[in-house]
């Protein structure tokens, strides 16, 4: 059986509506429980809009790898993409997945016209980790220039009543019944799972055609600005870990990139090995937000620099950078 998600988050009272000793009515349940419905049924970004910038040749095509984690309950997903071209009728075919999309641009007078496309991803099960996503894009007709991608989860309308969706019957919290644990105990079992984090702070990928490289045995900055993240406040922790995340390869030796947090002022460096790309990880200490202050800054604006460098006589190569949240906050069950 489903349980319905409200379409706007419930209103749910203060702690100084509830005291020592006095009863908390059906009502304040059943709306704790609709807010768990709620937050369950809710979307995230796990593709914050970021910037791609390759062209795609006609009769070419090129991948984009994404390393990203939805939310449990997810079901479907969005996927917008800005692309350019300059010619008439020219048509990008995006598989996403597997799944084939047809993206036709049409007729114009002005040349690198922008088009912004939606692709509807559903997925054939319910995802509870992390996982690389694929996107490819093939021109016909004409050459096409990827500008920009973002994907976020689609909310849903109903849950399902088991240990994945964690939806609440709200029809068990009503006036005059009792107090039992399948009732009471699933909005505790509920807000134990409940995750509203930011899954992914930022990633970036290009196709391995289009990797980058430091050109320095010195480390060097590999990006124009600093990836701007900011942790999410998490049981009143100053900071938690992100999980950072390289797409690379080296022709021989070993090749190093480095992530430096602005605030924490933690660092940690990957080496890279392999001569085929592939991933490696490591973990990064940032600061959380603070509630308190008008910004929500708690030092200053927390950001992650990302440097690299060459082994000696040999070349680095990287296709993919993607900072994700560590883990979603889970309690034990009640």
């Amino acid at each position: 059986m489903t349980r319905r998600v409200p379409h706007f988050r419930p209103e749910i009272g203060t702690f100084n509506d509830m005291h020592s000793g006095d009863p908390v009515s059906a009502v304040d349940w059943a709306t704790l429980a609709q807010a768990a419905n709620w937050v369950h049924g809710r979307g995230a970004q796990v593709l914050p809009w970021t910037a791609v910038g390759i062209d795609v040749a006609d009769a070419a095509s090129k991948t984009l790898r994404y390393y990203f984690q939805s939310k449990r309950a997810t079901v479907a997903r969005v996927w917008s993409m800005v692309l350019l071209s300059d010619t008439e009728g020219a048509t990008a075919t995006v598989t996403i997945n597997g799944t084939a999309f047809s993206a036709e641009r049409p007729p114009t007078d002005r040349e690198s016209q922008r088009h912004a496309f939606t692709f509807v991803e559903q997925l054939g099960a319910k995802k509870t980790g992390l996982e690389v996503s694929t996107v490819a894009l093939a021109a016909a007709g004409g050459d096409i220039s990827i500008e920009s991608i973002g994907c976020f989860d689609v909310p849903r309308h109903t849950l399902d009543n088991d240990e994945v969706d964690w939806g609440v019957d709200v029809n068990r919290l009503r006036a005059r019944q009792p107090a039992l644990r399948e009732s009471i105990g699933r909005v505790c079992d509920a807000e134990a799972h409940m995750s509203a984090r930011r899954p992914t702070h930022a990633a970036w990928a290009v196709s391995t055609a289009d990797g980058i490289s430091p050109g320095s045995t010195s480390f060097t900055e590999m990006f124009n600005l600093p990836a701007p993240v900011q942790g999410a406040m998490d049981n009143g922790a100053t900071s938690q870990n992100v999980r950072c995340y390289v797409f690379a390869k080296v022709s021989s030796g070993t090749g190093q990139i480095k992530f430096t947090a602005g605030q924490t002022a933690d660092t940690v460096t990957i080496d890279v090995t392999q001569t085929s790309f592939d991933t490696d990880w490591a973990n990064l200490e940032i600061e959380t937000e603070d509630l308190t202050a008008s910004n929500g800054r708690r030092s200053g604006l927390e950001d992650i620099t990302v440097e690299a460098k060459d082994p000696a006589g040999q070349t680095l190569t990287i296709a993919g950078v993607y900072i994700i949240r560590e883990g979603a906050r889970e309690r034990r069950k009640v």
